[in-house]
């Protein structure tokens, strides 16, 4: 018959392996996986039963040789004491686990509700950022209406009532032969004629016939574009208050739409043209914000602009 020793070598190993991992977490004990302890547990429940049918057999071949009973007692003591030291470290390694699913569960909840904290703060730093901006963009609207009341009532050439007046305005024949056209074809005879201005020429009629289309489709979704080419004109001629109403209007008629970041540029070229650098940042920053896919080239453009208002 084996000798015990082997036996309580292997249940002390297994005890000291398991008195480690049951330890208490003051981060010096090893990383002991719910596995690898369920395996040092069967381990250890395999070496206390060869223990013990060893301490039985060892009791029964002993009496049958007359052995003395003092080596039954030592084995059997030996047997009980381990197997309360078993029962008091699997009650601490459930403990343990429990303790650990209770730690990931907790965890679980704090990083939700960071996360939820977290995008709730975004969320109210970019609406207060949007109100801003918007805020910002609605004085430069009063700005700009101020100015252009200014201007009609010193005379000045301001907005499509003086492209409207200029050469006369239309005849009769004109204006039925307009109506009679799709929007879409008065939009194209608008934007070929502002095409066919030569440098240093005059835009009042490529002005006067968007106006038009503008007066007649106020609803059509090339309206926002109508404006853009507008204040274009108005800008080339050094007009920046009027260029500058016609590209807000343009942003206003369609902010969706595929001209809202042009007229949004331009209207801060305009500004700064103005002087009005804060009305020029406050612009761009809109732009920046609500058309972060723009093209390449308005970003560009726009980031220049900024960089000459000087915007933070």
């Amino acid at each position: 018959m084996r000798s015990a020793a082997p036996l309580l070598f292997l249940l002390l190993s297994s005890l000291g392996g398991l008195a480690v991992a049951s330890a208490a977490d003051d981060g010096t004990r090893p990383k002991v996986t719910d596995n690898a302890m369920t395996a040092r547990l069967d381990a250890l429940e395999r070496n206390l039963s060869a223990l013990q049918k060893y301490a039985y057999n060892s009791a029964v071949v002993g009496g049958e040789k007359g052995g003395s009973s003092s080596s039954q007692s030592i084995a059997n003591l030996n047997a009980d004491e381990i197997t309360e030291q078993f029962k008091s470290l699997r009650s601490e390694i459930e403990k343990l686990q429990y303790s650990d699913a209770r730690l990931k569960e907790k965890t679980s909840q704090i990083v939700a509700d960071l996360d939820y904290r977290i995008t709730q703060l975004e969320k109210n730093k970019s609406a207060g950022r949007d109100a801003s901006i918007d805020g910002a963009l609605d004085a430069v609207d009063d700005y700009l209406e101020d100015r252009q009341e200014s201007d009609s009532a010193s005379g000045a050439y301001s907005g499509s009532d003086t492209a409207n007046s200029a050469n006369g305005g239309a005849n009769s024949s004109d204006s039925k032969l307009a109506k009679a056209k799709s929007p879409e074809e008065q939009y194209q005879d608008a934007y070929t004629l502002l095409r066919a201005v030569p440098v240093g020429g005059s835009y009042i009629k490529a002005v006067k016939a968007f106006d038009k289309f503008i007066t007649q489709n106020p609803k059509h979704a090339l309206v926002g574009n109508a404006y853009y080419w507008m204040a274009e004109a108005y800008a080339n001629n050094g007009d920046y208050d009027t260029a500058a109403v016609q590209y807000l209007n343009g942003y206003k008629a369609n902010p969706s739409g595929g001209r809202a970041p042009d007229n949004l540029l331009g209207l801060g070229k305009a500004l700064l043209k103005l002087n009005k650098r804060q009305e020029a940042c406050s612009t761009l920053g809109k732009l920046k914000v609500s058309f972060p896919n723009a093209s390449n080239t308005v970003k560009r453009n726009a980031a220049q602009v900024m960089k000459q208002a000087g915007c933070s």
